[in-house]
């Protein structure tokens, strides 16, 4: 069992948390406070809010985090953003926060330890979700095999056995209702979080920036200054 549990554990280790991501995202975006009517306020609504405007932008550090990040006040951090440029070519914010990370790490190893934190959280939560989803899709599936495969069994005949038999579903049931709820309790939240790591990030970087210029000056002006383009 111990040698089952460790197979199963590593094929939920570290999942791409993405896919909850968008998930999340699309069940945010329905809440009332974006309308439905009026294409641009609901686009210009979900940028500053969610910090993407449809589910296939929602990819870390996400296509409208200077959007997001200024709507919240913190215009301090808004220029550690890279944006589009007038090709609508995308920056890699993405390598540029990862490389704060690794200064942060070698230089402010004391700032490190929360980051560190942060992220262990979304990975818990994302792979959480890919197990209840799991779970989700093989009690689905266990129903309907007891559902089909004991009435051909007893020749559709509905006696007391049969009864016994169908009882089977049961745990089923309790296990399927459990990971829906926690699948749909993730759902609600995976986004936000995932939007505040970000902000921890850049906002941890832009203090370290402040406190040890002679650390973190260089790599971060560097890196902020370079167009790195995706492929």
């Amino acid at each position: 069992m111990v040698t089952l549990a460790y197979v199963v554990g590593h094929l939920f280790y570290r999942r791409d948390p993405e896919k909850p991501d968008q998930r999340s995202f699309k069940i945010q975006s329905k809440k009332p406070e974006f309308p439905t009517k009026g294409i641009k306020d609901r686009v210009v609504k979900l940028k500053e809010e969610l910090a993407c405007s449809e589910e296939k932008e929602v990819k870390v550090p996400y296509p409208n985090g200077k959007e997001n990040i200024g709507r919240g006040g913190l215009c301090h951090i808004c220029s550690l953003i890279l944006s589009k440029d007038s090709d609508h070519r995308h920056y890699r914010n993405k390598n540029f926060i990862n490389l704060s990370k690794l200064h942060i790490k070698y230089h402010l190893p004391q700032k490190y330890c929360t980051i560190i934190r942060n992220e262990a959280h979304i990975q818990l939560t994302s792979s959480l979700w890919y197990v209840s989803h799991t779970l989700r899709v093989f009690c689905i599936i266990g129903i309907a095999l007891v559902l089909i495969t004991v009435p051909i069994m007893h020749g559709f005949k509905f006696d007391k056995s049969y009864i016994a038999y169908t009882s089977f579903i049961i745990p089923q049931i309790f296990v399927l209702l459990a990971s829906e709820y926690m699948r749909t309790r993730i759902e609600t939240f995976i986004h936000d979080q995932r939007l505040s790591e970000v902000i921890f990030i850049l906002e941890t970087a832009f203090t370290a920036l402040c406190e040890s210029p002679q650390y973190l000056r260089p790599p971060l002006l560097r890196a902020n200054q370079s167009i790195i383009k995706t492929a």
